[in-house]
């Protein structure tokens, strides 16, 4: 728990040094990047900050070390950390997705918070890992980054997946309902019902004001007076 309290208090502490790395949408620590591959990166994360209103970053880093948290997953911890504490994130529940290439531990992870935790399912999460990891073995770190940005940017055009919903990853306990999209045969049930449900009140409308009986004539002699 102490060690847990001073590596919180270390990061609070480099703020002001990494104020940086807040207004970079890809940091390369590690120096696994190209110039052209962060463009590209960067051309990627613009879009779907624009796009989708949600944010998106890049990190390398050899700084991961082994007691970060003392017990648990340390590189996901770091990430976790990484995007909470460097000003990344877009609107009020600051969403958006951090991938770090960690080269202590030799990992890759993916970190998620906000809405985007409803885009990113394990499904899809699964797919991003499997998509980047030949690049990761090649070396090529960058295309890696590339391909997980791409995959992301896909995911987001597609929009939430069907029965999709958030859990605790501790206790299991489902924190959200099931996301359900209208089929095509919904909708077109829905719009037919819409329809039929207009064309039935304009033809009640008409039926109730329509002249009944026989025809009615308007004598102007007897109504109107000329002067």
């Amino acid at each position: 728990m102490v060690k847990r309290f001073l590596c919180t208090l270390w990061v609070l502490l480099l703020l002001p040094l990494l104020a940086f790395a807040e207004t970079q949408p890809v940091v390369d620590d590690a120096s696994l990047f190209t110039a052209s591959e962060i463009q590209q990166m960067t051309a990627i994360i613009r879009r779907i900050q624009e796009t989708y209103q949600m944010d998106a970053v890049v990190v390398t880093s050899k700084q991961v070390e082994e007691d970060y948290w003392g017990d648990g997953d340390v590189s996901q911890a770091f990430a976790d950390d990484y995007f909470d504490y460097n000003g990344y994130g877009l609107g009020t529940d600051e969403a958006g997705l951090l991938y770090l290439i960690d080269m202590t531990n030799r990992v890759p992870v993916i970190s998620t918070k906000g809405v985007m935790i409803d885009y990113i399912t394990d499904h899809r999460l699964e797919e991003m890992f499997n998509n980047s990891a030949s690049y990761l073995r090649q070396g090529r770190y960058g295309q890696a980054a590339i391909t997980v940005l791409t995959t992301l940017e896909g995911f987001l055009q597609e929009g939430r997946e069907e029965g999709s919903f958030r859990y605790d990853a501790v206790t299991g306990e489902r924190l959200s309902g099931l996301y359900n999209t209208l089929t095509k045969g919904e909708a077109t049930l829905a719009v037919m019902v819409g329809l039929g449900c207009s064309l039935l009140l304009v033809c009640t409308v008409c039926f109730r004001y329509s002249l009944k009986g026989s025809t009615y004539k308007y004598n102007p002699s007897q109504h109107c007076q000329i002067s």
